[in-house]
């Protein structure tokens, strides 16, 4: 058992960062990559050499196609749902404050002749002990 290393003559060196950075562009099946999209024209996907490779891909396309189309349904079913809710939620709310304005009006009146009886009691209390004197 030999505890050699192998000599810089059969190491491949990494590609330095300038290198990755000035190479060209990775190739997919020998066709260059794409660029990333800025305009209609450029949102193809690249053309691919080998037949069962073009059908992948379509048949991905087709799938990623039906995804959106679900998903966009989705979205739609459960953004009306959602309105719906949030409609009912706003009519229960606003009963809600109807009745606490009742409780409110209810409230403040039993203040009130609370208040009232008590000044009441008052006088009472001070007639009876006039009498008393």
């Amino acid at each position: 058992m030999s505890n050699r290393r192998p000599t810089k003559k059969n190491q491949k060196e990494a590609p330095s960062v300038a290198d990755m950075l000035t190479s060209q562009r990775p190739t997919l099946c020998g066709v260059p990559a794409a660029a990333s999209p800025t305009g209609p024209e450029q949102r193809n996907p690249p053309q691919l050499k080998d037949p069962s490779l073009e059908a992948s891909s379509n048949a991905i396309l087709h799938y990623l196609a039906e995804v959106k189309g679900y998903l966009a349904e989705e979205i739609k079913r459960t953004a009306a749902e959602v309105k719906v809710e949030i409609t009912a939620i706003g009519a229960r709310t606003a009963i809600i404050e109807q009745r606490m304005e009742y409780v409110v009006i209810a409230h403040n009146s039993a203040t009130a002749l609370t208040n009232s009886l008590l000044h009441r009691i008052t006088d009472l209390e001070l007639e009876l002990e006039d009498v008393s004197n």
